[in-house]
């Protein structure tokens, strides 16, 4: 594991308790994204717009939950996406480590940002604005149909911009 990233947030650190889990992420989340101004290669990060469950922003709940697709909602909270959530921070501003693969590209018309901590197989995907970038979401590479899009598609801005990001 890379030296820069802090120990992951398991159900273990809060007793076992999943709301206390849902409430030390939200203030790690808090800590690195609201209270902090974090950039990225210079470019100020932002959040999504929108406020979700309990007044938490969108974004973390698209973080820790993702959303199903089929009706557009969050899913439930997962322990397995919301271990991560110390590690996001970290991962976007050692993203020119080379452990950390950085590649464009375009999904759904927009220019998202990937970081691949590939040897942990975390993703965290931000999208460029104008004069800002947004924090999209975060999440472990659970499937090997993904893992392997990935690699085509680092391989492929590879190929073109002949550097990562």
């Amino acid at each position: 594991m890379l030296n820069f990233l802090p120990p992951l947030l398991t159900l273990e650190d809060v007793d076992y308790d999943p709301n206390r889990l849902i409430m030390e992420a939200y203030r790690i989340f808090r800590k690195d994204f609201i209270d902090n101004k974090p950039y990225f290669h210079a470019t100020p990060i932002k959040l999504a717009q929108g406020i979700g469950n309990d007044g938490k922003e969108n974004t973390f709940w698209h973080i820790i939950s993702g959303t199903d697709k089929k009706n557009n909602n969050f899913k439930d909270p997962n322990p397995n996406r919301i271990k991560y959530i110390r590690w996001i921070s970290p991962i976007i501003a050692n993203s020119n480590n080379n452990e950390i693969l950085c590649f464009e590209k375009n999904i759904k018309k927009k220019k998202r940002i990937l970081l691949w901590y590939k040897n942990e197989d975390y993703l965290v995907v931000l999208e460029r604005r104008n004069n800002y970038i947004i924090l999209w979401t975060a999440y472990p590479i659970e499937y090997p149909n993904l893992r392997n899009d990935l690699i085509k598609d680092y391989n492929n801005y590879i190929k073109a911009k002949g550097t990562s990001c």
